[in-house]
């Protein structure tokens, strides 16, 4: 019996022992588990911190390129003399452009650079990594260049690699940190050199660059600026400043003046031919151009005059047309009238028509009557001055005169920048019928003129500038100026062909022999680039 209860007790032992063995394996696997799964925490927050300060970093520097790259358009669009050329890269990092060490002549030192923050008004832009950012650009757009800058000039800047590009103006660069696998030294000695920042090519050409995915040799980040990003802004601007000069001689002869005929814009000689009612701008600089027609000009008396001979108008310096009228005998006040008739004012876009102050009346007692005074254009495109004088109560053998000055082009038609830059080689224009010279003065309006096969245009229909996807309209337009923009695939500038300059993909001139005086504004695409711009006051 004792024996039996000796082996009961070792096996209840046996027992006991092997559960508090397996209770503290138990807990030894808990807190194996616990360790594993604290260890893949520190490392999953390790991972996650690591990849969310570089989520932060490039964040930082997206935001950097982006602010320059805004900053460099408005400081192109924006400049007073020559819209779209851009700041020399500062070559001694002090944010600004030094004349004598950024800029030699007219010329840039060196067309690879820092962005210069300062001149360009901005914060100190930095990248991700603290750098400040690189700057590359193009000869012909360099401040105080010579090379003319509108929609027809090219960026000579290509980048190849993972997102190449051609016919780029100006790249800026954030050069991230330091690589050490090429020994890039960045010190106060080294600020300006590029291969100490950027890599591959970035590191050492002016003119093409590369982009490329982030490894131990490489890790540039860059954006671009292309011509049409500085040119679109540009071209309104353009026409901002063009709408009230084409309006003002509206307002003055009470006509749009006739088009050039649109041919190779650079061989054009821009001046406006009779029953042309589009085409290039007529903003011919040729002097001799406006001129007197003497034999058209005509004087008329009051009944109450006695002429001691016949009238007669001459023209005499300064470009004056003098109308003498020799008068015997005159009572009671008459009036002397004075047509006075020019060619080619309707041909032209003069900026300084004739103002009555300016007219000249010479005779004892004579004054002017302002009241009477008046200007127009007939169908042959000629200027017609109307002026009127009234002579004294009593009037004995006397020659009186009226002088009337010459319509003129001074000052220069177009602002300077426009034409020194040759924007008038890709402005088209464009006014209703009639509204032109010999004209009946007003438009119709063409009824649904945005439908995809829009209506035959009246003989005195307005145009209409339409968008016939969206179907937004702008009717009644009296005159417009379409910004052509550069040439597109398919497209050569300079061109006497006009699907060339107006594009075929859904713009109404894409048929360019037909005129239905509806003109297509929509978003730009890779196929349409036209901004119209209504003219009418």
């Amino acid at each position: 019996m004792a024996q039996l209860r000796s082996r009961a007790f070792a096996s209840h032992r046996m027992i006991a022992s092997r559960q508090r063995f397996d209770t503290q394996r138990g807990i030894s696997l808990i807190l194996v588990l616990v360790m594993i799964a604290l260890a893949t925490g520190t490392l999953a927050v390790t991972l996650l911190s690591s990849f969310g300060t570089k989520l932060r970093s490039d964040r930082v520097t997206e935001a950097a390129l982006a602010k320059a790259k805004e900053a460099l358009i408005a400081y192109a669009a924006t400049d007073p003399n020559r819209p779209g050329e851009l700041p020399c890269p500062d070559t001694n990092n002090n944010g600004q452009i030094d004349i004598g060490v950024d800029t030699a002549g007219s010329n840039c030192t060196s067309l690879v650079g820092r962005l210069p923050w300062l001149t360009l008004g901005i914060p100190d832009l930095r990248d991700g990594s603290g750098e400040r950012l690189w700057y590359a650009l193009s000869n012909d757009f360099h401040a105080n260049g010579s090379v003319p800058l509108n929609s027809d000039t090219p960026g000579q800047l290509a980048v190849t690699g993972i997102t190449p590009e051609t016919n780029v103006v100006a790249i800026v660069f954030a050069p991230g940190p330091t690589l050490g696998g090429l020994a890039q030294s960045r010190t106060t000695a080294n600020a300006n050199t590029a291969s100490q920042y950027l890599e591959g090519t970035n590191a050492t050409s002016t003119t093409a660059f590369v982009t490329g995915d982030a490894s131990a040799n490489f890790n540039d980040r860059l954006i671009t600026i292309k011509p049409a990003e500085i040119f679109r802004l540009v071209e309104k601007r353009a026409a901002h400043e063009l709408r009230p000069l084409i309006n003002k001689y509206y307002s003055d002869w009470g006509r749009y003046p006739f088009a050039a005929p649109f041919s190779n814009p650079t061989s054009s000689n821009f001046k406006g031919v009779v029953a042309t009612n589009d085409g290039l701008l007529p903003v011919t600089q040729d002097p001799t151009f406006v001129a007197w027609n003497t034999v058209a000009s005509t004087v008329t008396v009051s009944g109450g005059i006695t002429l001691g001979g016949i009238p007669s108008c001459a023209v005499v310096a300064g470009n004056f047309l003098d109308c003498s009228v020799p008068i015997l005998l005159s009572l009671l006040g008459q009036t002397i009238t004075v047509t006075a008739v020019a060619n080619n004012v309707g041909n032209a876009l003069l900026v300084n028509p004739v103002l009555e102050p300016a007219i000249q009346y010479t005779g004892p007692g004579f004054t002017r009557d302002p009241a009477q005074f008046n200007l127009s254009l007939n169908a042959a495109a000629q200027g017609l001055i109307r002026a009127v004088g009234t002579t004294p109560l009593l009037v004995l053998p006397q020659t009186f005169h009226i002088k009337v000055p010459l319509p003129s082009f001074s000052p220069p038609v177009l602002p300077a920048w426009i034409m020194n830059n040759n924007w008038h080689h890709v402005i088209y224009y464009a006014a209703a019928p009639g509204l032109t010279p010999g004209g009946a003065g007003s438009c119709t309006l063409a009824v649904t003129p945005c439908i995809t096969t829009p209506p035959a245009p009246g003989a005195n229909g307005c145009l209409s500038i339409c968008n016939r996807t969206t179907g937004v309209t702008s009717d009644n337009v009296n005159a417009l100026i379409v910004m052509t923009g550069g040439a597109l695939t398919g497209q050569t500038h300079p061109s006497s062909t006009l699907s060339d300059y107006l594009d075929a993909d859904g713009n109404a001139y894409g048929n360019p022999s037909v005129s239905d005086l509806i003109y297509e504004s929509k978003l730009v695409t890779a196929t349409f680039n036209d901004q119209p711009f209504a003219l009418t006051p």
